[in-house]
């Protein structure tokens, strides 16, 4: 990090994705193999400036269920293994904390440059919306620049810890759109895909971030990016957090496939880029956005010509409810995947709707045929996965297709 003119007597302090201290050459890092406790208090009286921190609220703080007998010890004795450590790393005439009447606090006499500080401080300037766009735009690439991860990873369980890290986590995601937003104000595209890629790396779990992705590809104009990336990103957000694309990615979609084909006149070159590439047997399968037009378009054409069809979910239940079950969940998706494929015919729609549900749609067939191909499908299933049928409850509803849109 490098924040302009500082004394010899300057502490650097990295909170975002990491925790280190760094005075001159020496460094220490929470990646060593030291105690939770001593890191976190550490970064407790960090936080608290220069501020004086009293024992009853350092003992609230670090053992506030603790029934201890003795919690006023068990204090000192953190201080003082804090202070070999850091003494092992930075010499014993550097004494980082002070204690004075019974409190303790970081001696003022190191100026301490906190990175979070800095990046809160960025953003705050860059969201000023009456200071020229290119002065935003610095301020943000300079907070961005600062953000390698959530405030104190390693120390996220804490109490004390959490309300911060949600915070700042917000800051983060809230920057991010207004920079992104900026960025393509001033046709910045690239830059944008490299904002926003590294960000989706920090935050994989944001469907904003990745709709900004692929919109950022789109405005690129690299199409065939935007649809990959939108697809990636939906499989990812199905298989981790079991939910279908919401309707900013859905308008994403629409926008990506708006701009998948430029102006043709040629009738026969739209027939041949219409095809399927190959002769490809077996059920179709879709993003769920576009499953709901299908159905829709089949709901209204079933009701001109009085045909009926059927919607069929099926669902896959872990008996047990923990990490080892949720992989067995993935890989059983895949799975079943597989068999629907296979078993379905050329006409017949798959969506994954969930992280554990698959729903499908059955033009042209009646209940009783519906049913018999949902149970061969259940029982191929249990023979080519054996395991995760021992491990897993496999259902489905069968519901005949409602033709009013």
């Amino acid at each position: 990090m490098s924040y302009g003119n500082v004394s010899e007597q300057t502490v650097y302090i990295s909170t975002l994705g990491t925790f280190e201290l760094t005075l001159g050459e020496q460094k220490v890092s929470s990646d060593m193999d030291r105690s939770n406790r001593i890191w976190s208090f550490l970064a407790y009286l960090i936080m608290r400036g220069n501020k004086s921190v009293s024992q009853s609220e350092l003992i609230d703080a670090f053992w506030p269920e603790d029934n201890n007998q003795n919690p006023g010890s068990s204090l000192k004795t953190l201080i003082y293994r804090t202070r070999i450590m850091l003494a092992n790393t930075f010499g014993e005439d550097v004494q980082f904390i002070i204690s004075q009447r019974g409190a303790y606090s970081w001696n003022s006499t190191y100026e301490c440059v906190i990175d979070v500080n800095e990046f809160e401080r960025l953003c705050a300037l860059a969201d000023k919306t009456d200071t020229p766009k290119e002065e935003r735009l610095l301020y943000y690439s300079q907070a961005f620049a600062l953000y390698h991860g959530d405030f104190l990873p390693r120390l996220s369980s804490e109490l004390w810890v959490i309300p911060l890290a949600t915070h700042y986590h917000n800051i983060f995601t809230q920057s991010i759109g207004h920079y992104v937003e900026l960025l393509f104000e001033a046709g910045r595209y690239s830059d944008a895909v490299d904002v926003c890629t590294k960000a989706s790396m920090i935050e994989a779990y944001d469907e904003n971030i990745h709709a900004l992705l692929a919109t950022a590809y789109l405005r690129q104009g690299n199409v065939v990016a935007a649809l990959s990336h939108y697809e990636t990103a939906t499989d990812f957000l199905y298989r981790n957090l079991g939910v279908h694309p919401s309707e900013r990615l859905r308008s994403v979609y629409m926008d990506i496939m708006q701009n998948y084909t430029g102006l043709e006149t040629d009738l026969e070159s739209i027939c041949s880029h219409l095809n399927e590439p190959d002769a490809i047997d077996g059920g179709f399968v879709c993003d769920y956005g576009f499953f709901r037009q299908v159905y829709r378009l089949d709901a209204r054409r079933l009701a001109r010509i009085g045909s009926c069809a059927h919607l069929a979910l099926i669902t896959l239940a872990p008996k047990k409810s923990d990490l080892s079950s949720l992989g067995l969940l993935n890989e059983s998706m895949g799975r079943l995947l597989h068999i629907l494929r296979s078993t379905l015919r050329r006409g017949d729609v798959i969506s994954r709707y969930s992280g554990a549900q698959y729903v499908l749609l059955l033009p042209s067939s009646n209940y009783e045929d519906s049913e018999m191909i949902l149970e061969r499908i259940l029982s191929d299933f249990r023979k080519v996965a054996p395991r995760q049928g021992q491990g897993l409850n496999i259902t489905f509803k069968i519901q005949q297709l409602d033709c009013v849109v």
